[in-house]
């Protein structure tokens, strides 16, 4: 195994991993993909409502 210290970052209080917030105390969704789904438009075409499936299905874990 090679670690690259560029990319290792150890003992943080806070970090971002994988499009979620890594705390102390658990996974957290990240706020702005939250923002991205309020912000959303209302689905008019079944394009849109995949989109608006795909983004609640990101931040499931967290409803």
């Amino acid at each position: 195994m090679k670690l690259y210290p560029e990319k290792c970052a150890f003992s943080v209080s806070l970090g971002q991993f994988l499009g979620q917030i890594m705390k102390k105390r658990g996974i957290e969704p990240n706020p702005s993909k939250v923002e991205a789904l309020r912000n959303m438009p209302n689905p008019r075409t079944p394009r849109d409502v995949q989109v608006l499936t795909g983004r609640i299905t990101a931040l499931s874990r967290f409803i």
